[in-house]
């Protein structure tokens, strides 16, 4: 991935993250597995599903104390053993849900 797309600084975060297909059926049964990092511009994780790049994802995020779910696209996906590792840029988060995210990672950085 381009450092040009990386606007946000990445941070190492493992959190438990639920990923689902939006595809033109509706929203396919979720994926499950953790970041491998997080920005206020997207996320890495390894899941148990296999996704393609340009998938459109919905992915429910556990920030504690805040559950968030934000839409992205699949822009880099890799093999990880038996599972799939995936590079996702959120679409347009709603400013309350970008708002957690930037919190969770202060409070993670303090």
């Amino acid at each position: 991935m381009s450092e040009e797309r990386r606007r946000y600084q990445r941070h190492d975060v493992r959190v438990a993250a639920l990923c689902r297909r939006v595809s033109e059926h509706g929203i396919e049964p979720a994926a499950h597995g953790e970041t491998t990092d997080l920005s206020l511009g997207g996320f890495g994780a390894v899941l148990d599903e296999y996704f393609e790049t340009g998938d459109v994802v919905d992915v429910d995020l556990v920030l504690v104390p805040h559950l968030v779910t934000l839409r992205a696209l699949v822009v880099d996906v890799s093999p990880a053993g038996d599972r799939v590792r995936i590079h996702c840029i959120y679409t347009d988060p709603p400013p309350m849900v970008a708002r957690a995210i930037d919190d969770f990672l202060s409070a993670r950085n303090a």
